[in-house]
């Protein structure tokens, strides 16, 4: 496996405000001048450190949101570049499944350079989110320093996105629904949290939809178009789609034998869904022939990895390193773990991406 001081606010910020009031006092002014004067100064005062306060808040909030603390993926799908449409090939079809609208889209080289006798298949989940992000970033590195100058040819990419009324938004809340683990309701009830678990637990009723409908809607659609599929099949997710990878990789079917984990939100349900005989038990996967990535942002700023690895709603009994371990040491499969120095939990999917991409293509 490869495992690669909050700074006080300013003082000067605190006295910013400072004034002299010499003279607002008056020994030759009446009383009742001197209350009012006096009542003034209270009200300036108070007025002043409420003031101080609320801008401080403000300042913190806009540091925070710069460096990721409390920043929030964009729900505004990114538009594809000129040149990832001259590169690909770029086909959507709608498809019902567990009671959703599911929006495949199938993306392939337009013009390869050898003609590829099987193709492989890389599903994304987000699709909507993450398909474009992906795409731009492979039409940009494409045959870059012999980057998948000939290995890309070979790949259908295929996003899992959200049709209808998500068709816009790029991480449309279904997803907490579609890539969670359900959680026992003893264990659910006896938590102080459990209302942020409430929305979620879909995972086997998604994974049954993909492996009984949207995976065979998919070879249908590619064969009808003469192209040969071979054996090998990937799935990227990130975050929530990381912890389904994770799920899917448990549940083993044959469906899948390359497996990658973007920070997987290992903090979900509070951990309890990792562990023996829970969702996630990694204890009976027999196979030796599974490729599992498992890659995970390391935020220069120490606060926004803690708040990653803790998020508010959850926090997490394992990392994504101890995972690696963990799978390894419970199973036949040994994990390729890498975490990208610099990069924030939203910041990564294109790195990670490239990376994946990369493995699966070779």
């Amino acid at each position: 496996m490869h495992y690669i001081k909050t700074a006080n606010a300013p003082e000067a910020i605190a006295n910013a405000w400072v004034m002299d009031f010499a003279g607002v006092l008056s020994p030759n002014a009446t009383k009742d001048t001197n209350k009012r004067n006096f009542a003034r100064i209270v009200a300036f005062t108070i007025f002043r450190n409420l003031k101080m306060k609320y801008l401080f808040i403000i300042a913190m909030v806009f540091i925070l949101s710069a460096s990721g603390l409390v920043a929030k993926p964009s729900n505004t799908i990114t538009k594809l570049d000129t040149k990832t449409t001259e590169l690909f090939d770029i086909h959507t079809a709608q498809l019902h499944a567990n009671n959703t609208i599911y929006a495949i889209t199938i993306s392939k080289i337009k013009s390869p350079k050898t003609q590829p006798k099987k193709y492989r298949i890389f599903y994304i989940l987000d699709g909507n989110g993450h398909l474009p992000i992906a795409l731009n970033a492979l039409a940009k590195e494409y045959c870059k320093k012999d980057f998948l100058c000939d290995e890309l040819d070979y790949v259908l990419l295929v996003g899992i996105g959200y049709g209808e009324k998500y068709a816009k938004i790029a991480f449309p809340p279904l997803r907490t629904r579609d890539y969670t683990p359900s959680i026992p309701k003893e264990l659910l009830d006896s938590m102080d949290n459990k209302r942020n678990f409430l929305n979620g637990g879909g995972a086997q009723n998604f994974l049954e939809s993909f492996v009984q409908t949207i995976i065979p809607f998919v070879k249908s659609h590619i064969t009808q178009s003469n192209l040969e599929l071979s054996k090998e099949c990937g799935i990227f997710g990130h975050s929530f789609g990381g912890l389904f990878v994770l799920y899917a990789l448990s549940n083993a079917t044959n469906d899948f034998n390359h497996f990658y984990a973007i920070s997987p939100s290992l903090w979900w349900g509070n951990g309890e869904f990792i562990g023996q005989n829970r969702a996630i038990d990694f204890a009976d996967i027999e196979e030796d022939s599974i490729t599992l990535w498992i890659m995970q942002d390391t935020p220069k700023n120490p606060q926004t990895q803690t708040i990653n690895k803790e998020n508010p709603r959850g926090k997490a009994k394992i990392n994504t390193k101890e995972l690696a371990t963990l799978i390894q040491s419970q199973s036949n499969i040994t994990p390729h773990y890498k975490a990208f120095q610099g990069y924030t939990h939203g910041s990564v999917v294109v790195p990670a991406f490239l990376e994946a991409i990369r493995d699966f293509a070779k």
